[in-house]
């Protein structure tokens, strides 16, 4: 089977070309803006836009399934229009130019942000209400579902996988030159810039073993499913304390009051300059993450590393 990856300079896309590429009965190739990111690799690479249709049909010539993974990711209000473009009129695109090549396999890589977020203390999985009235104002979140919805759509056979956030190492070699595995999230408290943790739950998953589902939803995956993938549902506060203890740094001593997220989001932008974070960002920590990934692992046969594991390669990492 001939599978290209999108978005394969990105820290999700190598542990993708790496995890295929050990499969001896998958012939594996690449598309994103900027191949030379990847350095020297085993696998040829496409310099393509996903809205360069004509850029898209010769990668796609001769593939029979597509893992999507391309994407950017920006939470802030005038990047709005940008994630559109990205992440709806890119996947539309796509799969249009998948179609006409007669591509018969698709694999897209979207987000538990756009089905297990909730403002209550509670742990959602595919049949939860859609959270559009949660994640309106979040345009990366709003995006990623409208693509969801484009790719459920489509006449192609296509498979959803919902990943929480992604942590965990670089990819191995050859496909880690030039990355980084660096956590966002893990930033303000590396940097002793966390005084309160977020009154919220945080979601997490290994990056490899997204990968993982990732093979196998491509090849033995339910058509029209979506399938979420998390490895541990922690409180913020409890995602910071055992962040701290593996990095030898001070935890936050106190944990915010749920209004916080909401009030941090009204300060004007001389005194947001100054948060750890972005007023979004800390309105969105507030919020449940939480996902249950049972029909993963029931239908797809999908298990997880042990979660502090993964943690503390992630906190390695962002040192």
């Amino acid at each position: 089977m001939k599978v290209l990856v999108t978005g394969a300079s990105g820290f999700l896309g190598r542990h993708l070309l790496a995890r295929l590429h050990a499969r001896p009965d998958l012939e594996v190739s690449g598309l994103c803006r900027h191949p030379e990111r990847l350095g020297d690799v085993p696998v040829p690479v496409h310099r393509a836009d996903l809205l360069d249709g004509q850029a898209l049909a010769a990668a796609l010539e001769g593939i029979d399934a597509v893992v999507h993974a391309a994407g950017a990711v920006t939470h802030l209000p005038d990047g709005a229009e940008a994630m559109y473009e990205t992440h709806v009129r890119g996947t539309e695109r796509l799969l249009q130019a998948a179609q006409a090549q007669g591509v018969t396999r698709l694999v897209h890589l979207s987000s538990s942000g756009t089905i297990a977020v909730s403002r209550r203390e509670s742990t959602l999985n595919e049949t939860a209400e859609r959270p559009l009235a949660v994640i309106r104002g979040w345009p990366y979140y709003r995006a990623k579902l409208f693509a969801e919805d484009a790719v459920l759509a489509s006449p192609l056979s296509t498979v959803v996988l919902n990943p929480s956030l992604l942590l965990g190492p670089v990819a191995p070699p050859p496909f880690d030159q030039n990355g980084t595995a660096r956590a966002r999230l893990l930033e303000p408290l590396l940097a002793s810039e966390l005084p309160v943790a977020p009154s919220g739950g945080v979601s997490f998953v290994d990056v490899r073993d997204v990968a993982d589902a990732a093979l196998v939803a491509l090849l033995r995956g339910h058509p029209g499913r979506r399938y979420l993938l998390a490895g541990a549902n922690w409180t913020f506060a409890d995602f910071y304390a055992r962040a701290a203890r593996i990095a030898g740094v001070a935890a936050p001593v106190v944990r915010a009051p749920k209004l916080a997220g909401r009030l941090l989001g009204l300060l004007p932008p001389k005194q947001a300059d100054r948060l750890p974070a972005d007023p979004i960002e800390l309105q969105m920590a507030s919020h449940y993450w939480w996902a249950d990934a049972s029909r993963a692992r029931a239908e797809l046969g999908w298990s997880t590393r042990e979660p502090m594991e993964t943690l503390a390669e992630a906190v390695a990492a962002s040192i």
